[in-house]
């Protein structure tokens, strides 16, 4: 049986109040695109999520420091954790106003769950990846967040890979190193540590990029489903025109 179950949530057209929140439906399928009749989880497919009405210009700013700055403040802990304690709400709430019948999830067979949320204006700015957390859900089930830009036709084609196995699960880690070879910290002295850590597991399997170029990096992610992608870099990104 293929243990995983997609849901694509796109937010609608309407525009309701502030108070209401954000309409958006969901729709469930299972690997190969093929489509899961909702009455299977015995709730409607419509949803409206309040979370981001519960956001403010502050709390947007204190995630966006919490994700993009606080390993440069590493010390700044007593306000990581009140930001942590802000995401755990918000992915409380969200679970909640999702209204899946998690005892019915795993019943069915269900472990895992990948949450495919349709960038729009609004509903791209509720932190979606605070669910990810085991605490928030049935023992058993993992669920994984992925952020989808459409173009078109895309969100009808997407690759939905099976998951069924009899084989203890593996996990698959990608290192990319993109430091510059004149880079004054020695790229093994970062990337050595972690290589040998991960490859002392068994359960580990560990691709290292190098050069850590974007192409290199994409060429792998097009190949390879990776739970870690771990960026070693010291660099930039540029975009460079043909002459």
């Amino acid at each position: 049986m293929d243990h995983t179950l997609f849901i694509t949530i796109r937010e609608t057209d309407s525009e309701p109040t502030v108070e209401e929140g954000i309409e958006a439906t969901l729709t469930f399928y299972r690997s190969g695109g093929i489509t899961v009749d909702s009455s299977l989880l015995q709730s409607p497919a419509t949803r409206v999520f309040s979370a981001s009405r519960r956001s403010n210009s502050e709390t947007d700013s204190s995630l966006e420091w919490y994700f993009h700055k606080y390993f440069d403040e590493p010390f700044s802990t007593s306000r990581a954790e009140r930001v942590q304690s802000t995401l755990d709400r918000h992915a409380a709430l969200i679970v909640d106003e999702l209204r899946l019948d998690q005892k019915l999830l795993a019943e069915t067979g269900f472990t895992q769950l990948v949450m495919e949320i349709i960038q729009g204006r609004r509903i791209s700015r509720i932190p979606w990846e605070a669910i990810e957390a085991p605490i928030h859900w049935h023992t058993g089930i993992q669920v994984r967040v992925c952020r989808i830009v459409p173009r078109e036709a895309q969100v009808a084609h997407l690759q939905r890979v099976p998951t069924q196995t009899n084989a203890p699960r593996r996990v698959r880690v990608l290192v990319v190193v993109a430091r510059d070879s004149n880079d004054v910290i020695d790229p093994q002295l970062t990337s050595r540590p972690l290589v040998q850590s991960l490859q002392s597991s068994s359960d580990v399997d560990v691709d290292i990029v190098r050069p850590g170029t974007k192409e290199r990096m994409v060429e792998f992610l097009r190949k390879n489903d990776y739970d870690v992608v771990h960026l070693d870099v010291h660099g930039i990104v540029e975009q460079r025109s043909e002459k």
